[in-house]
């Protein structure tokens, strides 16, 4: 006994899961483009300031799908973000990122799928 299935509508299903997955990719790379943004701004305020020169300098280096890279080719960067044998950590950087990866996750979690 041969039993014959035929399904109808893969492709209109097939044609859904491709646009959902569009839009959750699209929303999502909002939300890491606002992300990247605010945790510029936030490192920005944060940094000790002398010469301006460490604060200008801080940058989005790297954008690709879905990764975002904050930073600066200042030689000296990590001196006040660790600290020295003579000067305490002031850091800027990783404050930064902590706030502003608690918002993204939110953003992400809050997210409406069509």
């Amino acid at each position: 006994m041969d039993v014959t299935v035929r399904i109808t509508g893969k492709s209109e299903v097939l044609a859904a899961i491709k646009a959902v997955n569009r839009k959750v990719e699209a929303t999502t790379e909002t939300a890491f483009d606002q992300a990247s943004a605010s945790t510029v701004a936030d490192a920005q305020a944060r940094v000790p300031v002398r010469t301006r020169r460490l604060q200008k300098s801080i940058r989005q280096l790297v954008k690709e799908r879905l990764k975002r890279v904050i930073g600066t080719d200042v030689p000296y960067a990590h001196f006040p973000e660790f600290g020295t044998s003579r000067q305490k950590a002031q850091p800027y950087m990783f404050p930064a990122f902590e706030r502003n990866r608690v918002i993204l996750l939110k953003a992400l979690k809050s997210m409406r799928l069509p």
